[in-house]
């Protein structure tokens, strides 16, 4: 599920980009546009994209916030009876100092390859980032 917020102006952007772009038919995308610039209902947006979800489970993430390396393979080792019925997983997060690391990146994707070379990968690298003062 991919909600994407956009101005009516940028309809024809929108629709011309996912059109020439592959995108797996088990994403669902909601284009939810606005008459102007400036307004960012993110709790509007979020509730749109639960609301449309085909699944089981699903993940809200920010932007700017990346799950681990091995999120998806720690989760899988919870007790098996925490894989059925209305559970819910609270991951932690951090952030990364924004004038260590992320003031070093231009653009998104220079900031996404920036922060998986930055990325702690367990708990003992973020406790390191966390004293270098990095996260």
């Amino acid at each position: 599920m991919l909600v994407l917020n956009g101005v009516v102006d940028e309809e024809k952007a929108f629709l011309d980009y996912l059109r020439t772009h592959f995108l797996p038919e088990r994403l669902t995308i909601l284009l939810y546009l606005m008459p102007q610039s400036g307004l960012f209902p993110v709790n509007l947006l979020r509730n749109l994209g639960i609301r449309n979800i085909r699944m089981t489970h699903f993940q809200v993430l920010d932007m700017d916030l990346l799950p681990s390396l091995n999120a998806y393979r720690e989760l899988l080792r919870l007790p098996p009876s925490l894989h059925r019925g209305n559970v819910a997983a609270i991951l932690p997060v951090f952030f990364f100092d924004r004038k260590q690391v992320l003031n070093r990146c231009h653009s998104f994707l220079d900031c996404a390859l920036l922060a998986l070379e930055f990325l702690p990968a367990n708990k003992s690298a973020l406790e390191a980032c966390l004293l270098a003062r990095a996260c």
